[in-house]
């Protein structure tokens, strides 16, 4: 599965998150549990990054100006900021992007000729105060992982979508990525292969992370995810919350009303053909007038 699964932007819905022991977790303290493991479960990766690298260069004025929209501690954002793009990531989560930020001031300091990202605290439903200061739009929007799914109703996906054209320049692209649901709805269930993180003597164990999907009777999901240390069971985190799937049929066309342009719809970030058996629905949307 492709980075994001924990990178919700929503607006907290659901039936919340349980820490060890069955107390209640907020939405705040979810990702503050997660976020120091989140760069090691999530990096960056090359086919995305290439892909977005493709996307962008085939357009009539390439993009420098990007706005990573569901952006958690950064990492898609540095990796690009390291290309040469102006960065402005986006996330609910505040200490997400408290993280990010530390991340960028190391970059700043390191690689100073770069452009300095920015990170904002903000809900993908009401980008508020985008583009910041300059009147020039953004040239390209990315949503990658499971963002969007956080979104609770068909009119949330149309709202976050809208903003995502609000601020993104004509001609410019946005590139969405979500679970492939239509291969989901199929089977009822889906577990996702585990990722281990190795241990880190003599501290940290070896740790697994497990995902599960789960179909509800009202159509929407429960999304299990468990981090425990390998051949034990104590649980380091746990969660259960509510996402909607989104088929590609819908995102393709809640995409082309938002952004009123072109739409290419891809099973994988290798240019491959969606079908119903991708691991992947990936969109990407070109904004017209």
């Amino acid at each position: 599965m492709q980075l994001g699964q924990f990178k919700r932007i929503g607006r907290g819905k659901g039936k919340g998150n349980l820490a060890k022991g069955g107390r209640r977790l907020s939405g705040d303290e979810t990702w503050a549990s997660l976020a120091p493991f989140y760069d090691r479960l999530f990096p960056p990766r090359r086919p995305q990054l290439d892909f977005i690298g493709a996307v962008v260069s085939r357009m009539h004025h390439p993009a420098r100006r990007l706005l990573d929209v569901g952006c958690a501690t950064g990492g898609y954002s540095l990796a690009l900021a390291e290309a040469g793009f102006a960065v402005t990531g986006v996330d609910l989560a505040p200490e997400m992007i408290r993280v990010a930020r530390v991340k960028a001031a190391g970059l700043a300091k390191s690689r100073p000729e770069l452009p300095k990202p920015r990170f904002l605290t903000l809900d993908m439903t009401d980008l508020q105060g985008l583009p910041q200061r300059e009147a020039v739009p953004f040239e390209a929007v990315i949503c990658l992982g499971n963002t969007l799914s956080s979104l609770l109703s068909a009119a949330e996906l149309g709202t976050a979508l809208g903003e995502m054209a609000r601020v993104l320049g004509v001609g410019g692209k946005a590139i969405l990525q979500v679970v492939n649901y239509d291969r989901l709805e199929a089977a009822g269930e889906m577990r996702l292969p585990p990722i281990t993180l190795p241990a880190r003597p003599p501290e940290h164990p070896e740790l697994v992370f497990r995902r599960l999907y789960l179909q509800r009777a009202d159509g929407l999901m429960n999304f299990v995810t468990i981090l425990q240390e390998t051949g034990a069971a104590l649980e380091v985190f746990r969660s259960e919350s509510v996402l909607r799937p989104i088929t590609q049929d819908e995102l393709a066309a809640v995409a082309r009303l938002a952004f009123h342009g072109a739409i290419e719809v891809y099973g994988d970030f290798l240019f491959s053909p969606w079908t119903e058996a991708s691991p992947a629905t990936v969109v990407v949307a070109t904004r017209e007038e």
